[in-house]
C-alpha cells in the first residue's frame, strides 16, 4: 500500500498533519518500522525535520517505546541522535526515561 502511494506522482510525503507531524514522524509514533524503511528509502525526507513539539522522528520512535521503528531510524547516518525536543530532552534521554525501556534493549544489542 506504501509503495503505491509512493509512486503516485502527486503524493505529498512531506505534508504534516494538523499537528505538524511529517508522515515519517507518524510512522515512528505508532511503530510502523516498514513504512520507515519504505520512506527512507523511496525519499528524500529529512530524518531530522522537527513537529510542533521539537520531536524528530527517532524522539518520536523511542518515545512510544517502539524498538523496531528506532532499529529502522538509527542506521541513518543523518540522524542526529541528541537532537532536543522543546522541552530541551535529547533522544537517549528519553529512550532511558524510566517509563520507557526501549533504550535499554537499543543498548543492548
Amino acid at each position: 500500500m506504501v509503495n503505491a502511494l509512493l509512486a503516485h506522482p502527486h503524493m505529498p510525503v512531506a505534508q504534516r498533519d494538523a499537528r505538524g507531524c511529517p508522515l515519517l514522524h507518524l510512522a515512528a509514533m505508532y511503530g510502523r518500522s516498514l513504512v520507515i524503511r519504505i520512506l527512507l528509502t523511496r525519499t528524500r525526507l529529512d530524518r531530522n525535520n522537527r513537529d510542533h513539539q521539537g520531536q524528530t522522528a527517532l524522539g518520536l520512535a523511542a518515545a512510544g517505546d517502539h524498538t523496531s521503528a528506532l532499529t529502522a531510524l538509527l542506521p541513518c547516518p543523518q540522524s542526529e541522535l541528541n537532537a532536543r525536543d522543546n522541552l530541551g530532552r535529547s533522544t537517549p534521554a528519553i529512550a532511558l526515561a524510566p517509563a520507557h525501556l526501549c533504550g535499554l534493549r537499543i543498548a543492548a544489542h
